[in-house]
């Protein structure tokens, strides 16, 4: 049962298309540059990189804000009929759940790819010494993990605003609009 919920979701964000790619592009954006802000606070502390981490977090909380509001508002009709057809509110919390997390983990993914290629192109181009060439490049595993962990604490604002939204879709009401 709970596996055709998440079946449900990749199917619903492959037609958002293009809504979908662009989050995914923005939170892998905020994802780099949290690491990347948090990488350089870590090494020079008092810095001012230590603002710009902070302005990275609140821009992360309203932009996962902003993208659980934006599904609340683009989902009404297709949960408007899951409703009318028997989903209970657990199923459809699921669904938008993951749809976020979905976002969330494509982002993540693309971060480490480009992480990886540039690691090998900066080795490719200085064999020699790689210690040192690589040592602007490589984010330190324990800041990209607390990075994850600030970017998903972000998305827990987004997701109570996107569920308290779709909570309070009537079926009728937003079937008569559609």
């Amino acid at each position: 049962m709970k596996f055709r919920i998440f079946w449900k979701t990749f199917t619903m964000a492959r037609r958002s298309g293009k809504r979908f790619l662009v989050f995914v592009i923005i939170y892998a954006f905020l994802i780099a540059t949290t690491a990347y802000f948090m990488q350089q606070a870590w090494l020079n502390p008092n810095t001012l990189f230590t603002w710009f981490t902070v302005l990275v977090v609140i821009s992360a909380v309203i932009l996962s804000s902003l993208y659980g509001f934006l599904i609340s508002n683009y989902r009404k009709r297709e949960i408007a009929t899951l409703r009318t057809i028997g989903w209970d509110a657990g199923s459809i919390r699921l669904l938008f759940l993951s749809e976020l997390i979905l976002v969330f983990v494509s982002s993540f993914i693309i971060v480490l790819e480009v992480i990886f290629h540039v690691v090998a192109v900066t080795y490719w181009a200085n064999p020699t010494s790689p210690p040192v060439a690589l040592e602007s490049v490589i984010i330190n595993p324990v800041i990209l993990i607390i990075t994850v962990a600030i970017i998903i604490g972000c998305q827990i604002p987004g997701m109570l605003l996107g569920y308290w939204k779709i909570l309070k879709i009537r079926p009728m009401e937003a079937m008569r609009k559609a």
